[in-house]
């Protein structure tokens, strides 16, 4: 299994492709409100978002709430970025991206998300 570097390395190269731009992580991104941020991909003027290994279950099967509320914090950190870039969040896990998407959290803030199969292929759910 790849570690969560490692992933967030392949979602900044998909993203970058999606994007055509070159995507890189971003320490400390002033938000709206004040504060900072570090957000797993950027790249100025076109993509900031974040990337998640979490799993929308847990091995027993029950439900990963925790996962699942980490995720949901990353796409309201990504409300508060001034910029004008797009807002994406990509997940390793289909079902968790799904999720995501379906819920509609993302809507109000225009994140798009994503799952990035093993293949290096961006789905976006919806």
């Amino acid at each position: 299994m790849e570690s969560w570097q490692e992933f967030e390395a392949r979602a900044r190269e998909a993203i970058g492709k999606k994007f055509r731009a070159k995507c890189v992580k971003k320490v400390g991104l002033r938000i709206t409100g004040g504060g900072n941020h570090e957000f797993d991909i950027y790249a100025k003027g076109k993509a900031i978002g974040g990337a998640t290994t979490a799993k929308y279950r847990n091995r027993s099967g029950s439900s990963n709430t925790a996962g699942r509320d980490r995720a949901l914090a990353e796409i309201l950190w990504l409300s508060l970025s001034p910029g004008l870039e797009k807002r994406v969040l990509v997940a390793r896990d289909r079902e968790l991206a799904c999720w995501l998407a379906t819920t509609g959290v993302g809507k109000p803030y225009k994140v798009e998300v994503f799952w990035l199969n093993a293949r290096n292929r961006l789905v976006e759910c919806r």
